[in-house]
């Protein structure tokens, strides 16, 4: 798109100037990208950083097996050590991934992204190719300008870049691509330079995990956030960031929690902690319940009497009116009914019904049926059960932002799969996209 405003035609100018990558910058992207591999059969083993083949079962190339039965071995030809894939493996292996570098110009806060493709061949060294894909500028107002490549239309992914075509100003469409540009890298360059407003607004270098832009976007251009960050409740930042919420939901309790020195670490916990104190009567003025020692202990007790009270006084009206928001719940998700996401291990689907959602909190001992999550239009609640049938956790997604809130399992403790069920989640998120987008 063509600049329509001065600031669009001032971004794009500066843009303009900006410096290519340096060699640092490239190499430092080089040694830091992709993990190294070595693909091997029954013969022989490859190298995915030089190429060369090698016998891998050698006592002296068999550097050590971990606990999850990962085995490392060492490359004799470049001396590089690497995780043993074993199976039928081809010529070619590609890694893609995003790199980040953050710099200033002329009062703005700029971030690049770049999409790095590491190609290793049999039989060459590794090569890399990368391309600059978005740029994020954001004024000392949090004000937001964006430069980047057209994305193919219909794709099946929302962040496949028309290489061949230049950067160009572009504006978030009001479509399930509203977050294409906000770009959560694995890797950012380490040598990092903000404008005097972030150290102003109290940043100190971290990002919370956040995208980058989406970071500085709140910390410049709210001033709730930066209330947030200068009291240390970091966790309440990335929770309400995430939630691309404008204002603190119960602000003065958060007060109170500052003012007992109280550093809420789990966000999500509490919170829902609170609106179980809310329904049971509790005086949320009271540090005794909004700053208690252990929060999951907390959060589990009140849950535990709110739902004896629910059972106790209102267990008629809850089932007349669980009865009463199944066609309702129906309606809203039943389009996300037929999804299904599976790595073999795991098996993870959306939960089809009121009824399923108090057996899936009767049974893990947590509040999502007690909550109320089949009321929030722009939740997806999701189970996470083994080949078996057995629950493991229980994963809400935001349907406004497609990120993983919450992901819990027993009594809203993480299990030793969770990692693993994050990681198929965000892996899928494409999928609920595209359910989301559809009519």
């Amino acid at each position: 798109m063509k600049p329509i405003t001065k600031k669009e035609a001032l971004v794009a100018k500066l843009s303009a100037q900006l410096p290519s990558l340096t060699d640092s910058q490239r190499k430092w992207a080089e040694e830091h990208f992709g993990q190294a591999i070595a693909y091997s059969n029954k013969r022989n083993t490859w190298c995915s950083e030089c190429g060369q083949m090698f016998k891998p079962y050698k006592p002296e190339h068999l550097v050590d097996i971990l606990q999850n039965g990962e085995k490392r071995v060492t490359c004799p030809h470049c001396g590089k050590e690497l995780k043993l894939m074993e199976g039928k493996y081809g010529t070619i292996h590609v890694d893609k991934y995003y790199y980040t570098i953050i710099t200033t110009m002329k009062g703005f806060q700029v971030f690049r992204h770049y999409s790095v493709d590491k190609i290793a061949r049999r039989g060459g060294k590794a090569t890399f190719c990368i391309d600059e894909v978005v740029q994020n500028w954001v004024d000392e107002k949090g004000k937001e300008t964006i430069i980047a490549r057209d994305v193919a239309p219909l794709s099946y992914y929302r962040d496949v870049w028309v290489m061949h075509k230049d950067m160009s100003i572009k504006r978030k469409p009001n479509s399930y691509q509203i977050y294409t540009y906000d770009i959560d890298a694995y890797h950012i360059y380490p040598y990092r330079h903000y404008i005097p407003q972030m150290k102003r607004n109290g940043f100190k270098g971290d990002l919370l995990n956040l995208p980058p832009n989406v970071f500085a976007k709140n910390l410049l251009g709210n001033n709730e956030y930066e209330y947030l960050l200068k009291t240390n409740q970091l966790s309440v930042f990335r929770y309400l960031a995430n939630r691309n919420d404008k204002t603190i939901p119960y602000k003065y309790a958060i007060n109170i929690c500052n003012r007992n020195n109280y550093i809420i670490k789990d966000a999500g916990l509490w919170y829902d902690m609170m609106s179980s104190l809310g329904e049971l009567g509790k005086d949320l003025h009271n540090p005794y319940y909004i700053c208690p020692s252990n929060l999951t202990s907390a959060h589990n007790r009140w849950l535990d009497e709110l739902r004896k009270k629910r059972e106790k006084e209102e267990r008629e009206r809850r089932i007349a009116e669980a009865m009463e928001w199944e066609e309702r719940y129906r309606e809203a998700k039943q389009k996300f009914f037929d999804l299904v996401i599976s790595n073999g291990n795991i098996i993870v689907e959306v939960l089809k019904s009121v009824k399923e959602f108090e057996e899936e909190g009767t049974a893990m001992h947590h509040c999502v049926f007690a909550c109320a999550y089949y009321k929030q239009d722009n939740s997806l609640i999701l189970s996470a059960k083994d080949m078996n049938g057995n629950r493991i956790e229980t994963i809400e997604v935001n349907l406004k932002t497609f990120t993983i809130m919450q992901s819990r399992g027993l009594c809203n403790k993480f299990t030793d799969q969770h990692e693993e069920i994050m990681n198929l989640v965000n892996t899928n998120m494409n999928k609920i996209q595209m359910l989301a987008a559809s009519a």
